[in-house]
């Protein structure tokens, strides 16, 4: 986060905080609620210690679940919120609450940033919901009114933290659609509801009878226990469909540059991460593919680098192809030994199709090769005669005018018996190159074998054009080529003073 993200952030939680000071300051004098909590006595400290207790304790044990690149996360905080609201007042409650999440984040994070951040927005959400319930509650928990006014100031709880969440997410430079703000909102709201009723429920279990309580923190328990069970579950059938899908689109292509862009897209997608690195090691040389959730880039692999939370290597047949890391966006450690085993499954398919698409490039290759080999004069890399009747048919199918030169090279046997093969290829390449260079960029210049060649023009009209294109091609030709110089003892060096005779023959 940068120097600006941060500074904006600390605005946002003096603003937080100013807010909750200036309504409790405001609802205060007006006797919405009342400055003493009552007389200080045992029960009151006792409730005091223990909502402070129960606070530390259910914001340690928070519910996350990863949406996306976000986590969300949840506690049972509202449980003793709303034990809060009918047995002590408001000073009471907005302090153990404030304490409690200070003491929980501290011990947890260690961030003084977001500690503040939270601090200021649940303090916030604690003096709207003690305002709200000082004006429509009251302490009978057999009361309809009482329960409606406990849902709805724990609304506003919730409420105030999914807002301010959603602009600190913002002010750091994170991005959330609309779409998944209002899906967080609701999810709030239902937890928040439905932790309401259930505290609203023990509390009048517990005020009929306080022997009740064992069957409360019975339930309460397994409750936690089952909504855990299923968000791991949840997750779990996430994550290996995430990989199956995954896998599906690994196998669908053999390009190895595709491949390996699907996979560090995939490993973002499959793991909730924010970063994903695939480092290639082929022939010695290094290659990184980074993929941030919004593109993917190329560059050489440093030698320093972030080894990520989770890393595993790629192999195929006992040799190391390179090193997958991915990195979680959250403040939450959301990656264990189930996401390890994620990413070593994906691995595994990530090697196999990398294997595949380099054998399949290979091959690709090899045939693009063998059909140039075919279809092009090895010495001057021209088209061929059998590439030549190629393009020929196809020209003649478009149903154009067709112009055709052939030409060869007078006394080139002369020079391959004086200066050598070597100079006669020296001389073909040449005259390859100025034809290339003397024709129109939709011209064909081929080689038919020893020194014939061939130009092949289309749309080139009977006699003007055609002659127009024979002359350039007799001026390129007659122009300075090289002539064979004597140096001694049957040497000899190629000069550019003057033409050799090389003549064109159409």
């Amino acid at each position: 986060m940068g120097l600006a993200s941060r500074l904006r952030v600390w605005l946002l939680v003096l603003a937080l905080a100013a807010s909750a000071a200036v309504v409790w300051l405001l609802a205060l004098p007006a006797g919405r609620l009342s400055a003493p909590d009552g007389p200080v006595d045992g029960r009151g400290v006792a409730l005091w210690l223990g909502l402070t207790l129960a606070f530390v304790v259910t914001d340690m044990n928070m519910v996350h679940v990863n949406v996306g690149r976000q986590a969300h996360s949840f506690s049972f905080s509202f449980v003793p919120l709303v034990v809060g609201l009918f047995e002590v007042g408001p000073t009471s409650l907005v302090s153990s609450r404030a304490l409690g999440a200070a003491c929980a984040l501290t011990l947890l994070r260690r961030q003084p940033m977001k500690v503040a951040f939270n601090v200021a927005q649940t303090s916030l959400g604690v003096v709207l919901a003690s305002t709200l319930w000082a004006q429509v509650g009251d302490n009978d928990t057999g009361s309809m009114r009482s329960w409606l006014a406990a849902v709805a100031a724990l609304l506003v709880v919730s409420l105030v933290s999914s807002l301010a969440v959603s602009a600190v997410i913002r002010l750091a430079g994170g991005r959330q659609s609309a779409r998944a703000m209002a899906s967080t909102l609701l999810l709030d709201l239902i937890t928040a509801v439905t932790q309401t009723a259930f505290a609203l429920l023990a509390l009048a279990v517990v005020r009929v009878n306080w022997l009740g309580l064992w069957a409360i923190g019975l339930v309460a328990a397994y409750l936690v226990f089952a909504q855990r069970s299923h968000v791991l579950l949840q997750k779990r059938h996430g994550a290996l469909q995430r990989l199956n899908d995954v896998a599906g689109r690994l196998s669908r292509d053999l390009h190895s540059d595709l491949i390996a862009n699907e996979i560090v897209v995939g490993a973002v997608q499959a793991l909730d991460g924010a970063v994903a690195e695939l480092e290639l090691i082929d022939d010695g040389e290094s290659q990184r593919i980074r993929y941030d959730g919004e593109q993917v880039t190329r560059d050489a692999a440093e030698d320093e680098h972030n080894g990520g939370d989770i890393t595993v290597p790629l192999t195929a047949h006992g040799r190391l192809l390179g090193h997958l890391r991915v990195s979680g966006s959250s403040a939450v450690r959301a990656y264990g030994d189930d996401e390890k085993q994620l990413l070593h499954a994906l691995a595994q398919h990530a090697s196999t199709a990398l294997t595949n698409g380099k054998l399949a490039d290979k091959l690709r290759r090899q045939v693009s090769d063998n059909e140039h080999q075919a279809t092009h004069d090895s010495l001057t890399q021209l088209p061929n005669r059998l590439m030549f009747e190629r393009i020929t048919d196809q020209m003649l199918t478009g149903g154009r005018p067709l112009a055709v030169l052939l030409l060869d090279l007078d006394r080139f046997k002369d020079v391959n018996d004086t200066l050598g093969h070597g100079t006669g290829d020296r001389l073909l390449q040449g005259v390859a190159e100025r034809l290339v260079a003397s024709v129109r960029a939709g011209d064909t210049v081929a080689r038919l074998g020893g020194d014939e060649f061939v130009v092949v023009a289309e749309g080139v009209s009977e006699g003007v054009d055609q002659g127009a294109l024979a002359a350039r091609v007799q001026d390129v030709l007659d122009a300075a080529m090289y002539r064979a110089k004597a140096r001694g003892r049957g040497r000899y060096e190629l000069s550019h003073e003057s033409p050799v005779g090389v003549l064109g023959r159409t």
